[in-house]
């Protein structure tokens, strides 16, 4: 942090709870629409969480809520629950339902996010995808255990991110916390309590037509559509890998588990992830 930095953060402390609320804002303003509104809801997550699948879901039952035919892709998917590491300036919701907009953030906590749903996923198994993600980009050129014990990328970093949304949300914030593998198992379930805490009914036609629209197989096929066969966008990408649970113990030494258990171990309980290996 620079001399001039820390002056102008002095300056605007000394306004009060004015400076305060204007410095917040500047400080978290990447992670915010150019103009957020009031009920804007986001779907936060630590990266490689599961969260774009739950975009998926999610644009599939509004188009059909909506009354629209059209199709949710990777290339239209940012037109309805946008990527705000990606899109900022955002528009009004193009969709009648559910009448306000849905943003996706892997932001860490932030206190300008009134309505929250969390998505968490097993660390273990999140580590393992974001490694062959960020390989594949070319963005980490170490190996499986050195991110792990990367403090921006690794098992720390996840600590951090839940860590903050868990004990630094205030109460004035809506906050849900939904399991990746309780998706998995029964995604029917979990939309359900989504759209309930939301106060919207979703007719079961619509809840059906969403998951298999969403389906692992059918986001693969429109993965592959979307990179030309993997000859053209992104040769060689794979954004729908596996999708699986427990993968971890096929890839993580017993060594980068235990230090995996003896870092998150609290919190993997909290979630009701078992710190045992086994």
């Amino acid at each position: 942090m620079t001399n001039k930095f820390r002056k102008l953060i002095a300056l605007l402390q000394s306004f009060g709870e004015y400076g305060a609320e204007y410095l917040n804002k500047k400080l978290f303003n990447k992670s915010l629409p150019v103009k957020p509104l009031h009920d804007d809801l986001y779907l936060v997550s630590f990266p490689k969480s599961g969260t774009t699948w739950l975009n998926f879901l999610m644009a599939n039952i509004h188009l059909r809520m909506s009354g629209s035919s059209q199709l949710v892709t990777f290339y239209n998917i940012n037109d309805f629950i946008p990527d705000i590491e990606y899109v900022r300036n955002l528009k009004a919701n193009i969709l009648t339902f559910p009448g306000y907009r849905v943003i996706k953030s892997h932001s860490e906590f932030n206190p300008f996010y009134n309505k929250v749903i969390y998505l968490i996923r097993d660390p273990r198994d999140i580590m393992v995808s974001y490694y062959y993600f960020l390989k594949n980009l070319g963005a980490f050129k170490e190996g499986l255990s050195q991110l792990i014990h990367s403090p921006r990328y690794g098992i720390r970093a996840w600590c951090r991110h839940v860590q903050g949304w868990v004990e630094k949300t205030p109460a004035s914030t809506s906050i849900d916390f939904l399991r990746y593998e309780d998706m998995k198992t029964e995604p029917g379930q979990v939309l359900t309590r989504i759209y309930n805490l939301l106060g919207h009914m979703i007719p079961e036609e619509v809840m059906a037509q969403a998951i298999q629209s969403s389906s692992f197989e059918n986001m693969k096929k429109l993965e592959t559509e979307y990179n030309y066969g993997g000859d053209f966008r992104f040769p060689g990408f794979e954004f729908v890998r596996k999708g699986k649970s427990g993968t971890y113990k096929e890839e993580i030494s017993k060594e980068d588990l235990d230090f995996i258990t003896a870092t998150a171990g609290p919190w993997l309980s909290r979630f009701g992830y078992s710190p045992s290996q086994e």
